[in-house]
């Protein structure tokens, strides 16, 4: 027979989870963001920042944003991948976003926006010899039951593509 209660149940279940995943994606994300960008409680002066630019070698001057767009699986995906990449960054925009907020407009990419925010972070990761990857969901905010797998093969295919398998992957929702 069939059971109402239990579809109720799976319903509000369904309803709680979808809730609680992207909050703990969000949550993690700000941790690795923390982390790796290693934000510190006092302002920091513009000698300490030049100091901790020549400590981790950065040049954020010398970015050059030169992103690839392709289609793949009917999804649009922009990326960059610098010269001896050290990590995998897959960006995910927020709702009413797109992939190509993180880029600036380029011959490459004509339909790139290029908003302040999403731009630093493309920046400061392709300073750290990030690979940077960007998906755009395919209405207004990600179907996370329909989308998640696609943009899991998507991810995967690109890294295989790319010979990025052996390095460190991470996840940063905006």
């Amino acid at each position: 027979m069939y059971n109402k209660s239990g579809t109720k149940w799976q319903k509000r279940l369904t309803k709680l989870w979808s809730i609680q995943l992207p909050l703990l994606i969000s949550v993690m994300t700000l941790m690795f963001v923390i982390a790796i960008f290693g934000i510190d409680k006092k302002k920091p002066t513009s000698q300490s920042v030049v100091t901790n630019q020549k400590i981790h070698n950065l040049d954020e001057s010398r970015v050059q944003f030169d992103p690839i767009v392709d289609i793949m699986n009917s999804t649009e995906v922009i990326w960059q991948i610098p010269d001896s990449p050290k990590a995998v960054l897959f960006l995910a925009h927020e709702c009413n976003g797109r992939a190509a907020n993180f880029w600036d407009k380029s011959p490459n990419c004509n339909h790139c926006v290029g908003l302040p925010e999403e731009m630093l972070i493309v920046r400061e990761a392709l300073a750290r010899k990030f690979a940077v990857i960007d998906v755009s969901s395919k209405g207004r905010c990600w179907s996370l039951m329909k989308e998640t797998l696609v943009v899991k093969r998507v991810i995967k295919s690109w890294i295989e593509t790319h010979n990025l398998e052996n390095l460190p992957q991470s996840v940063h929702q905006n």
